[in-house]
Order: C-alpha cells, then structure tokens, then sequence
C-alpha cells in the first residue's frame, strides 16, 4: 500500500533553501543532525506530519503557524496539526511510527531535490507528494497551476516572450535557420516531457509507481538532448538560447534512501 502525503511547494522550498544556505555557510559539520548535508526531515507526532528543515539553527515558527512546533514547518494535507490520533495511526498504518524520514537535497547526484524543487517552483507546480511504500521514501513535485492544452513550457509566462523574441535577434546570424531548427527542437522536447511529466503524476495519484524508472530514462534522455542542442546553440552565437535551452528542466521523481539508523 501506497501512502501519500501532500505539502505545498512554496512552503517546502523556503525550507530547502534554508537548509541549503545553512549548509554552505557551516560546510559539512552539521553536528546533531540527521546528516552532513542539506535535508528535509519527515516527522510526525502530535504536530500531525510534517517536514522541516534540518538546519542546526531552523527558522522559528511563524505567526499563526499550526500546532505547537517551535520551527517553520510544512504540514500534510492528509494530517495538519489537530488531526486526531486515531485518524493518524490509520493514515499511517503501515508504516513504521513516529515517522522518521530523511530527504536528501543533494540528491540524486545528476538533479538534486533543491534543484528539483526551485524548478518545479518556476514551472509554476504548486504541490510537493512524499509516497510511503517502503523503506525509502520517494517525492514528486507537483502539478502546474494552469493545466491548459496549449504550451507547457517549464518556463514562466514572462519567459516565453523572450523565447520568442530571440528567434528574432538571431535573424541578422549567418547560421539562423539551425538555430531555428534547435530552438523549435527545445520547445517540442519541453512539450513531450511535460505530457510525461503529466502522465506521470496522474498515475502516481493512483500509487501506481510502475513507471517510475521509465520516466527517469526518458526525461533524463530529454535533458540530454538538451545539452546538446545547448552546447551547438552556443557555437552558433545564441547565447541566450543556450542557457534557456537547459534551464528549468527536473525529473518528477526522486527515490531516497533510508536513514542510517546509526546516525
């Protein structure tokens, strides 16, 4: 059995990049911790469940923040602060409790969770689900504020001008027609892994994880493509189109292991 638990993004991604930044000022002594790095720490209790950052020094909690924790935290929807205990201990039923979860943020090592997560942020997803069914967690970002037919670039609608308008300050170069050609081939890549992305995360909310190792293989094949087409951009002269060429793109999902229980 599959359990899901969904966080807003916006919330868990400020406490990503807290955890971030205290790692990089303290470099890898996070004494007391769950790890040396960087993480979010999945918890539940009488809080609910909740993922925090694992920071030797978390942000307090804010004004009008839920329940009695002293740290910023991100709270499921299936179980906020007040859920009662009964109702938790059958969310939860199959699994080993008090939760006690560590999520990577550099990790996998080719598109860590951060990235992940700041991405998933700019592309305009609005939900971070952790999936239960085993010893290591996994964690999809979520679905898009706006599921339109249309374009579904992992840009923001500012961008996409921009996009757009490049093509036009490219004409005056001796090689514009390829550079037509690689920036179309970017927007048909960002299509075809947004549709995956969005097949993807349909069947997961039925906890069908079957095609989770296919969906790392073809957006990790995406991405590829990508580069390439980034690095001939670049020795064409679209410089700009290069970097946009390889921003914003993240896998769906990221399997983590489970804590050393040693640590």
């Amino acid at each position: 059995m599959t359990i899901r638990l969904t966080f807003d993004l916006d919330t868990v991604r400020q406490l990503a990049e807290h955890a971030a930044a205290a790692a990089a000022a303290a470099g890898t002594d996070h004494t007391g911790t769950d790890r040396p790095g960087p993480a979010l720490l999945l918890r539940s209790g009488s809080n609910g469940i909740w993922l925090t950052s694992n920071a030797a020094h978390p942000q307090p909690a804010p004004a009008g923040q839920p329940g009695t924790l002293d740290r910023r935290a991100a709270f499921a929807t299936q179980c906020p602060p007040g859920t009662p205990s009964r109702a938790q201990a059958r969310l939860l039923r199959t699994e080993a409790t008090p939760l006690m979860h560590v999520l990577a943020l550099d990790e996998p090592a080719g598109l860590p969770l951060l990235q992940q997560l700041r991405a998933g942020d700019l592309a305009g997803a609005t939900t971070v689900t952790v999936l239960l069914s085993g010893a290591a967690p996994s964690v999809a970002v979520g679905r898009r504020r706006e599921r339109g037919l249309g374009h579904h670039q992992p840009r923001t609608d500012a961008q996409r001008p921009h996009w757009q308008n490049l093509l036009h300050q490219y004409r005056p170069l001796p090689h514009y027609e390829r550079i037509r050609v690689l920036m179309a081939r970017i927007d048909r890549l960002r299509e075809d892994n947004a549709r995956l992305h969005h097949a993807h995360l349909t069947l997961t909310g039925f906890g069908v994880l079957a095609q989770r190792d296919d969906v790392f293989a073809r957006t990790a094949a995406f991405h590829q493509e990508a580069r390439g087409i980034s690095a001939e951009l670049h020795t064409l002269g679209a410089h700009e189109a290069a970097r946009l060429a390889v921003d914003g793109w993240y896998l769906t999902l990221t399997t983590h292991r489970a804590p050393n229980p040693g640590n």
